[in-house]
């Protein structure tokens, strides 16, 4: 048996090579080859614009960064978008629900139904063909390429809403 098809963890019963005839290929096979140019142009600025503000430190907005890094990264991405929204691993009032999901939107990774259906693909897919962020495919791939490669699927909501109908 494949690493891949191992099996599941908790039931110890061997996962059945599913066909992802409905999955969208999300994998590096199939969007290497093109580049998002509107992705890879703000992720450019934006560590540009990271560098220039090195030469403009103050303590005061150093502390505004470590705050807003706090809110959105632990708190949107962690907490909202990862934990909550993809797994439901907790429950909360929808206006906590609705909170969270601001603060994910603030790490500018994408709105909470494109992050939630990426990465349900890549639960559904781990480190197999389709997977959009597997590391088997290199370092840089797993970090950064996929997202500035390939179709930006942020406005195919009906694709989208299939692996998050609960937010659709």
């Amino acid at each position: 048996v494949a690493p891949a098809e191992a099996g599941d963890r908790r039931t110890g019963e061997p996962r059945r090579g599913r066909p992802h005839g409905d999955v969208p290929v999300l994998g590096r096979g199939t969007q290497a080859n093109k580049m998002n140019w509107m992705t890879t142009g703000f992720m450019v600025a934006f560590h540009v614009l990271a560098v220039v503000a090195l030469f403009m430190f103050t303590w005061k907005a150093f502390f505004c960064f470590l705050g807003l890094w706090v809110v959105s990264i632990n708190m949107g991405i962690g907490m909202g978008y990862h934990r909550l929204l993809t797994h439901r691993g907790y429950r909360t009032p929808k206006w906590l629900e609705y909170f969270l999901s601001i603060c994910g939107t603030l790490a500018l990774e994408g709105g909470p139904i494109f992050w939630v259906a990426t990465h349900r693909v890549h639960h559904q897919l781990t480190d197999r063909e389709g997977d959009p962020h597997t590391p088997h495919d290199g370092g840089w791939w797993s970090h950064a390429g996929w997202i500035i490669s390939g179709d930006a699927l942020h406005h195919e909501t009906a694709l989208m809403a299939r692996y998050a109908p609960d937010l659709a």
